[in-house]
């Protein structure tokens, strides 16, 4: 199966690159979606970007710097990301 992978995607991911990166997409998930639940904070699924005043900006900015990314550009993969990290059956990721 790995070499199927590999042949298809030209990608070679080993256990822990792969690891790492789907705790780096967990915690955009998470992130997120702790953004858009915020109060006064509206997310357009169509264009898939966020809209909030700037004093609400400005306190997600002092926390951590993925948040201007999500100011630019939204997240487009966030229905998917919500696909594999929402909901009752998601199972931790172990190696």
């Amino acid at each position: 199966m790995g070499e199927q992978i590999i042949m298809k995607f030209s990608i070679r991911y080993g256990p822990e690159k792969l690891k790492g990166k789907y705790h780096r997409m967990r915690s955009v998930h998470t992130k997120f979606s702790e953004l858009i639940n915020h109060i006064g904070v509206t997310w357009d699924a169509t264009s898939r970007k966020v809209f909030a005043n700037d004093t609400v900006w400005d306190d997600y900015f002092k926390r951590d710097k993925v948040f201007k990314t999500f100011k630019k550009k939204g997240c487009k993969i966030y229905p998917l990301l919500s696909l594999v990290f929402s909901g009752s059956c998601n199972i931790p990721f172990k190696i």
